[in-house]
């Protein structure tokens, strides 16, 4: 059954979509809607949810797995039961395989081998300490991360599996991996991981895989019985100690091959500086180890097959020949003494090596930080906390001097690395420094041609100059400059120079006060078009005369420019003043007729002034007539415009835009005009600043000129009283 992009695992995991299918499982990429993070989502397939004896391991083998920490191990964060669906949530790596890998850039260089081999074998290393077997090496399950660290995949998967629930056509990419112990279908320990990760080793250094046929039953036989192919014969560059490590790794016999992982990742790691592979030993027929292992105890690393290798030489009891009497007897008083010195040597060891183990189990180291030390002083800050220093890889670093270490593997951030576990670095190589070569007077196709050669960006600008049209005049940096990756070289290339006629120029008109027929006919007359005409109120000029234009008059244009200009359309009205009401008319007995008002009554028996009684000096000034409405009263004063500059950005306009001017969309506000500046601003670069003024609350609309055209660009709304 295949799930759908949406669907909700355990009311937690959200399907995206599917990353690739198996034999076993499915595996999907899924949002973790509680932790908000990407996963892979397994899902095992239904036969195996149909098994009794699988359904019982399950939780038991994917907590084990669980446990595993490690930075070469992917994570197991989750597994569960969602109704009939077995599910594993892993941490999810966005990169690729170890397996696409090989097929885009194999075969790898010996380092690239023993590094990745070296992380693999660090990452199987944590697995057995615990116990677990992972069975099912192969590069499919190395997943990679950006910066190519080595992921291993599938831990715990191949263990649940063993129910016998797999097919041949299922294993079919596994068993080009098989060790001889699993094609025959026998006891099987942490040795076949060593052997599988032979076979990667071989596949990464050659390029291609040692064992192939149509079936599982074929590549098996072939595991089984034949030699390895001669890998010099494929690929002549491998070194003798990968070969050699290659070898030992895959050998028939378990008993042969590395006592365990951990040995292995010792030669490896020598092996980085040793090419001769001298150190590697010999084929071990008793499968005994002459060399130190932090726990020779036995484990039991797998407890549900009571089978043993089905291999006369690991098993160590074939005897040659039956011994005589008389050597039993001559041999008996040695070899009394030989078992009781045994005997006290081995409770020594034993003793020693559960305080080791103990203490191994429990210690947890968190790696100092070696970015930025030599090699050497790396090795010694590792040492003092009990880890070890891998090479990862030399490379070249513009910033970090040469010898220096450019980044580390786990970083400080990882806080369980048990002791004898490694640090994998990446050292600089220092910058790459180049010369700038010469090359003016060449063409740009020459140039280029030349410059590809180093790990520079190339910018070419067209200028008009009197070397030859279509050569480079000017190189910035100059010849024999040291440059280093990713240096920007600019190279000027030469335009003929065109020479201007006489009359290329012009003055610009002054069109102020003209009306925009005078305008356009001096225009016309100067070889001069008019490319925008706006329209605006004026306090100054009457309507329908110029009073603002770009260019300024006297400027020295080019012919056949298109300039711009705004057309008055007359002064606002001023605001209408409320009526006064007219006071009523009364004859005033004091009032003095004027011979010359022929509205004057001259009746001399009316208003006579001799009538009039004298002035009293004493009397104060006549109050003013309250209903005498005098001058008209004073207009209130205008409300002052406030200035703002408002600033288009080269965001703001479309591409090719050659000038941009403002309307007022909005109502005077209060009875007071907003005004703007609306002459068109050429551009001319960015950003550009047009000034406005206006009060209170206006909306304006911008526009730009494009091709003569006007195109609305936004509106903004100002406040000009904030």
């Amino acid at each position: 059954m295949r799930l759908q992009a949406g669907q909700i695992i355990a009311g937690r995991y959200e399907i995206d979509t599917m990353l690739g299918a198996g034999g076993m499982a499915v595996v999907y990429r899924a949002l973790d809607t509680k932790l908000d993070r990407y996963v892979a989502l397994k899902i095992l397939r239904e036969e195996l949810a149909a098994d009794e004896e699988f359904v019982r391991r399950f939780p038991i083998e994917a907590m084990a797995a669980a446990a595993l920490s490690h930075p070469n191990i992917v994570s197991i964060y989750d597994y569960g039961q969602d109704q009939h669906i077995y599910y594993i949530v892993l941490e999810h790596v966005d990169g690729s395989n170890l397996k696409e890998l090989i097929n885009l850039h194999g075969p790898f260089d010996n380092d690239a081998t023993l590094g990745m081999a070296l992380q693999i074998a660090d990452g199987l290393a944590a697995a057995h300490r615990a116990e677990i077997i992972h069975r099912d090496i192969k590069p499919h399950n190395i997943l990679l991360t950006s910066n190519s660290n080595a992921k291993v995949a599938d831990f715990g998967i191949a263990r649940v599996a063993k129910s016998g629930t797999i097919t041949a056509s299922d294993s079919m990419g596994s068993a080009q991996y098989f060790s001889p112990e699993q094609a025959r279908g026998g006891y099987v320990d942490h040795k076949t991981d060593i052997y599988s990760l032979g076979i990667v080793m071989y596949e990464m250094a050659t390029g291609q895989l040692p064992f192939d046929g149509d079936n599982v039953v074929a590549v098996a036989m072939q595991h089984i019985n034949d030699p390895l192919p001669d890998i010099k014969s494929i690929n002549p560059q491998v070194s003798e100690c990968v070969i050699k490590i290659i070898l030992k790794a895959t050998e028939k016999s378990p008993a042969k091959r590395y006592h365990d992982i951990e040995e292995m990742a010792d030669d490896l790691h020598q092996a980085l500086t040793d090419a001769s592979g001298n150190f590697i030993r010999e084929d071990n027929e008793q499968g005994q180890s002459t060399r130190w292992a932090q726990d020779d105890s036995p484990h039991d690393f797998d407890d549900y097959d009571d089978e043993f290798y089905d291999d006369p030489d690991y098993n160590n009891n074939s005897p040659d020949s039956p011994p005589s009497p008389e050597d039993k007897k001559s041999d008996r008083t040695a070899i009394l003494v030989g078992v009781g010195v045994g005997l006290i040597f081995a409770l020594l060891i034993l003793l020693g090596s559960c305080a080791a183990y103990n203490r191994f189990r429990t210690v947890r180291i968190t790696p100092p930080n070696v970015v930025g030390m030599t090699y050497d002083e790396a090795v010694n800050a590792a040492q003092e906390v009990g880890l070890r220093i891998t090479i990862l890889e030399h490379i070249f670093h513009n910033e970090v001097p040469e010898g220096y270490i450019i980044y580390q593997t786990p970083t400080t951030d990882y806080t369980n690395m048990a002791p004898g576990s490694q640090i994998q670095i990446t050292v600089s190589l220092g910058p790459s420094l180049y010369t700038m070569p010469d090359v003016i007077g060449m063409s740009l196709e020459d140039a280029k041609a030349l410059l590809e050669e180093l790990p520079v960006d190339i910018l070419t600008l067209d200028e008009e100059n009197e070397a030859d049209p279509g050569t480079i005049f000017r190189q910035d940096p100059e010849e024999g400059t040291t440059i280093g990756e990713g240096t920007m070289v600019i190279i000027y290339i030469a335009l003929a120079i065109e020479e201007a006629p006489d009359d290329y120029y012009v003055l610009m008109p002054n069109l102020i006060g003209r009306n925009q027929a005078e305008a356009q006919a001096l225009l016309e007359e100067a070889d001069l078009s008019v490319e925008i005409v706006l329209f605006d109120e004026s306090t100054t000029f009457a309507n329908g005369l110029i009073f603002m234009q770009n260019p300024q008059p006297g400027t020295i244009i080019e012919r056949g420019s298109v300039i711009g200009f705004t057309v008055s359309t007359g002064s606002p009205l001023p605001p209408t003043p409320s009526p006064t009401p007219e006071p009523e008319e009364y004859d005033d007995p004091y009032e003095e007729d004027d011979p010359d008002d022929p509205d004057t009554d001259t009746d001399p028996g009316e208003d006579d002034p001799s009538s009039d009684p004298p002035d009293d000096p004493d009397d104060p000034e006549p109050s003013p007539d309250p209903y005498d409405p005098g001058d008209d009263p004073p207009e209130d004063p205008p409300i002052p415009l406030v200035s703002r500059t408002l600033t288009i950005a080269l965001w703001d306009v479309p591409e090719g835009t050659e000038a941009v001017f403002i309307r007022v969309t909005r109502q005077p506000i209060d009875g007071t005009l907003s005004t703007v500046a609306n002459t068109p601003q050429y551009v001319s670069a960015f950003p550009l600043d047009m000034l406005i003024q206006g009060n209170g609350l206006v909306t304006y609309r911008v526009y730009s000129v494009v091709d003569g055209q006007a195109h609305f660009i936004r509106a903004y709304e100002i406040n000009f009283d904030e």
